[in-house]
């Protein structure tokens, strides 16, 4: 396979990854496909289909799962390589489906997609990231049909739409246009309705952080364990937070390790674990403060009960350290305490 072939396929991964969320280019994943199916089209045979759409799919998927060099550097390279798999496996069907006519095309080539997109989302516990449909969630009309198609069908008919865009500059006909355009229309024409008929009402506005921290920084036998890292990038990613009024910041569990405790007040404690405690402690209330909002956080270990433990919740000045049960529980939580201490609380 040429130079020139491997740059076609490679300019469909480019495309993707402007299409991809939060780089707000949604628009570009309507043609982002169209170099790859040139691409395992201009090839002589299934097997050069397949390696140039490996390509393209590495080329994508490295590039947008590099958030997990963080955590894994070698499971970042396999996990993008085992994806671009089925960039693979399309651009086989591509260069079968060659022989059919452009809408029948379409529609089997928009099958397959979603094929094996489901695939990737269920296989060895499924990785359903960077799907198609990701890339139109600020269109607004357009994702109202995912109460009708989901993910998966919504990536099916941007697949289609590329398919028809494709065929129709290749035979140099306007029917496939028309044919996008009018599926295009259907699709917006239901999101404008379905959007009318959802009646919105004010919620609270609550931040979710899950910084990238790899998995030895939590454990002691790795000789890695690092939990004074763990809390600052946790407390450097809440400052992120773009939303200028939040009701509620979440942290996961497992955030704060031995010797941070959340669940006793430090003065109840030996001076050696009266530090940390408060420091962990410190670092929440200044960030409730700073927002103005709640902040709910999880630890690995707590202290024994005679120490002052009370289930669920922590009672050190109202600080509210976890609610297994849930959120509702949570909010109900945060209620008592907001009358009890009065707002800001934490």
């Amino acid at each position: 396979m040429r130079g020139k072939t491997i740059l076609v396929f490679i300019s469909c991964s480019l495309l993707l990854l402007v299409a991809k969320p939060t780089d707000g280019f949604g628009f570009v994943a309507f043609f982002a496909l169209i170099p790859l199916l040139h691409g395992a089209r201009m090839v002589s045979s299934y097997r050069s289909a397949a390696l140039g759409g490996f390509v393209a799919g590495a080329a994508f998927f490295l590039p947008g799962l590099s958030w997990l060099i963080q955590v894994t550097a070698g499971g970042w390279v396999a996990l993008s390589l085992y994806c671009a798999i089925y960039f693979a496996a399309f651009a086989v069907a591509v260069k079968w489906g060659a022989r059919y006519g452009a809408v029948w095309n379409a529609v089997v080539l928009a099958a397959f997609w979603i094929l094996l997109e489901y695939i990737r989302g269920i296989a060895f516990t499924g990785f359903p990231w960077l799907l198609l449909a990701h890339t139109q969630h600020n269109f607004q009309w357009f994702i109202q049909s995912l109460d009708v198609f989901g993910a998966l069908g919504l990536g099916g008919i941007i697949t289609a739409i590329n398919v028809l865009l494709y065929e129709a500059w290749k035979r140099k006909s306007g029917t496939p246009i028309a044919t996008a355009v009018v599926i295009v229309a259907v699709v917006c024409g239901y999101g404008y309705i379905r959007s009318k008929t959802i009646h919105l009402r004010p919620s609270l506005h609550v931040g979710a952080i899950q910084a990238a921290v790899p998995q030895e920084m939590k454990e002691t036998l790795e000789g890695k364990y690092d939990p004074d890292e763990v809390l600052n990038r946790y407390v450097t990613q809440s400052s992120y937070l773009e939303s200028e009024k939040l009701d509620l910041i979440v942290w996961p569990e497992t955030i704060f390790l031995f010797p941070y405790t959340l669940n006793v007040d430090p003065d109840a404690l030996e001076p050696r674990y009266a530090k940390y405690a408060r420091l962990a402690q410190n670092a929440l209330r200044d960030l409730a403060v700073r927002r103005g909002a709640y902040v709910l956080a999880g630890a690995s270990t707590y202290l024994p009960a005679e120490l002052g433990y009370v289930a669920g919740r922590c009672e050190c000045d109202g600080f509210l350290a976890r609610a297994p049960q849930g959120i509702p529980l949570v909010l109900r939580l945060l209620r008592r305490q907001d009358d009890r201490l009065g707002r800001p609380s934490y």
